[in-house]
């Protein structure tokens, strides 16, 4: 397996838990009625998805502190996502108590509504699936035909620079507060994840694309000759910039979104 494609294209996604809100986030199912409000069905994706949010920010801490105790990215990836699906199935099931429903009702109101076209519900279950993409869970997605292979090269290629930009700036917040004797907070922390997101969430929005429009390509692709040298190409840049300037991820950021690994010849690490 590439280390420099597992470090480029973000670990190997593990599909997981049969889970009714992530199993209902890959497929859509036309039906005739509901009992549930558009309302009742927007709050509920949304609750569901700032509640996850919260608790996987917090959990993210705790998985820093196990990188070096499991090196291997994949087992790394792997325990992220069981830890995202076992706080998704609590937090579901929290929620529907309050909203006195269950998961057939909820998938019944979310396929009547999404059939009809309404844009709130399909934001509000567009967001949860972007979640669940992000911390490495796999959402069918069908990519665009004019997603090119050379086109996703200039976006992978764009997207680490990202990265690559993000955590340099990152890294000099961190060096200068230690010069200073201060430490880095949770506080602290939340504006720089942020930080990382509203740029790569730009590169994205430049392409017409999302986070999982962005991993189903980097599948279709990872094992295409161009997309594994530009993997390869953009692995080195990152190296020379992380021994110039110490890579470096706060704890408790947030990983970039998640795509499967490629097969080749070489094996490697996340540094």
């Amino acid at each position: 397996m590439s280390g420099p494609v597992k470090v480029a294209l973000g670990i190997v996604a593990v599909a997981g838990a049969a889970l009714v809100v992530s199993g209902m986030l890959k497929k859509e199912e036309k039906v005739d009625s509901c009992d549930m409000t558009q309302e009742e069905v927007v709050t509920i994706f949304k609750k569901i998805k700032g509640t996850l949010q919260g608790k996987m920010s917090s959990i993210m801490k705790n998985i820093e502190m196990l990188k070096q105790q499991v090196p291997d990215p994949a087992q790394l990836q792997m325990i992220i996502l069981m830890e995202f699906e076992k706080q998704l199935t609590a937090i579901q099931e929290a929620v529907f108590e309050e909203f006195k429903c269950d998961e057939e009702d909820l998938e019944t109101a979310t396929n009547y509504y999404l059939a009809r076209g309404d844009e709130e519900v399909k934001a509000s279950v567009e967001a949860l699936r972007e979640l669940y993409a992000m911390f490495g869970g796999k959402v069918d997605t069908e990519v665009p035909a004019e997603l090119t292979v050379e086109k996703m090269c200039d976006i992978l290629e764009m997207y680490m620079d990202t990265i690559t930009k993000a955590n340099q700036e990152i890294q000099n917040i961190v060096t200068h507060m230690q010069m200073s004797g201060q430490q880095m907070t949770p506080e602290m922390e939340e504006p720089l994840k942020k930080m990382v997101e509203t740029e790569t969430n730009k590169v994205f929005s430049k392409f017409g694309i999302n986070t999982m429009i962005f991993q189903a390509a980097c599948e279709k692709y990872n094992k295409h000759p161009k997309f594994i040298a530009k993997a390869n190409e953009m692995d080195q840049k990152r190296k020379m910039a992380a021994a110039g300037a110490g890579a470096m991820s706060p704890t408790g950021m947030a990983a970039p979104p998640a795509a499967p690994a490629t097969p080749a010849a070489d094996d490697g690490e996340l540094d």
